[in-house]
């Protein structure tokens, strides 16, 4: 009897590891690879108006889900699926291990306990849908929100030759970008003035940097100069912007009222947007 429930206890250890580690195995998914031992999954959405060997290539968009979520949650809550259709681009929702980033600064999760490289299995996944379909590799985006919107700000610090700009959401970057980032893009970050996850002001369980100190570290590391100027006003939103800045950046921070998951906090769509912005920006 202990025998059989030594073995039953070493079964549940075995499956639980099997998926707390993201497997080693893709199995029969295209969706997949495997990057420093470890299965990196994600969704893909491919829009009808992709012909991959009788139209032009088209951008691909990488959208990142927050702590505890995955692919599938981020592929409903953010409007990229929609609008992948109607503005003819590639999205992919990158399943994070333990559902999380190592985006830098601790944080968060397992990920970060465990130092996932994340930067490098999220190139792996670009590079496997770049060999896969018709994709400018000069029209490579990242975004997502709150953990995920720091993994977007981490790429645009240590991939900044693959992204050509980043939108990240309810997040500030969570490590400094003036002292790390080689040649940084373009970056659009929206934060909620009402978060209490992730407060605009600064602050909470992750000690974060606020919204304007965030924006400040960007300009520093785009060369940025001269004073910020307003893009956008409705109501209580706005959007202010550095627009000389190195190699023809921008610096820019939208600030909305409403909570931390912020996509429908106003009636306009800061999908909408976040591509807007991204698509208007090649690789140098």
């Amino acid at each position: 009897m202990k025998q059989k429930i030594k073995i039953v206890i070493i079964c549940i250890v075995l499956v639980f590891t099997f998926f707390m580690s993201g497997c080693n195995d893709c199995g029969s998914n295209p969706n997949c690879l495997i990057h420093d031992g470890a299965a990196r999954s994600y969704l893909l959405q491919v829009p009808a108006c992709y012909r991959r060997y009788s139209g032009d290539p088209i951008p691909l968009v990488v959208d990142l889900h927050g702590y505890t979520y995955s692919g599938s949650s981020q592929s409903d809550l953010s409007g990229f699926k929609k609008l992948s259709e109607s503005e003819c681009f590639i999205v992919a929702w990158p399943n994070g291990l333990y559902n999380s980033w190592n985006a830098g600064g601790g944080c968060c999760g397992d990920a970060a306990a465990n130092d996932v490289d994340d930067v490098g299995a999220i190139i792996a996944i670009v590079d496997q849908l770049k060999s896969r379909y018709n994709i400018d590799p000069n029209r490579v985006y990242a975004t997502g929100l709150s953990n995920g919107g720091a993994m977007s700000h981490w790429l645009n610090t240590w991939a900044s030759d693959v992204f050509a700009a980043v939108v990240p959401y309810a997040c500030p970057p969570l490590e400094d970008p003036k002292t790390q980032a080689v040649n940084p893009n373009s970056v659009l970050i929206f934060q909620a003035y009402d978060d209490t996850l992730v407060p605009y002001n600064g602050g909470g369980i992750g000690s974060f940097v606020s919204a304007e100190a965030g924006f400040e570290n960007w300009k520093q590391a785009n060369g940025c100069v001269g004073e910020p100027v307003e893009t956008w006003r409705s109501g209580d939103s706005n959007c202010k912007a550095y627009t000389n800045c190195d190699d023809g950046t921008e610096v820019v921070l939208c600030s909305v009222p409403g909570d931390h998951y912020i996509y429908d906090n106003i009636s306009t769509s800061i999908t909408q947007m976040g591509w807007d912005f991204m698509s208007r920006f090649t690789m140098p």
